[in-house]
C-alpha cells in the first residue's frame, strides 16, 4: 500500500454523524456523508473533498471495518480490522 498508512486509529471525535478515527495527524478514517458518496474514506484530512494528485481509500461497508479501495494517488487496498 503506498503510501502506507498502517497504524492504530482510535476514536478522535465524530464527523457526519459518525465516530472518526485517527493515526496521530497523519491519516485519518472518517464518513463521507455527501449524498453521491456515502462510503468511508481514509485520507490526510477529515471532511475535505479528495482531488487528483491526492491519496485516499475507499471503504463501502456500514461499518469502518473492511476492506478500502485505492483512490487519487495511492496504490493498494487497505483493510481496517478492530484490534
Amino acid at each position: 500500500m503506498i503510501p502506507d498508512c498502517t497504524g492504530s486509529y482510535p476514536s478522535a471525535g465524530t464527523h457526519n454523524g459518525r465516530h472518526y478515527y485517527a493515526f496521530g495527524s497523519a491519516w485519518y478514517i472518517w464518513w463521507d456523508s455527501a449524498p453521491e458518496e456515502l462510503h468511508w474514506v481514509i485520507s490526510d484530512e477529515v471532511g475535505v473533498g479528495q482531488a487528483p494528485g491526492d491519496f485516499w481509500w475507499e471503504g463501502d461497508s456500514p461499518e469502518a471495518v473492511g476492506e478500502y479501495n485505492s483512490a487519487g494517488d495511492s496504490v493498494g487496498a487497505a483493510t481496517v480490522d478492530y484490534a
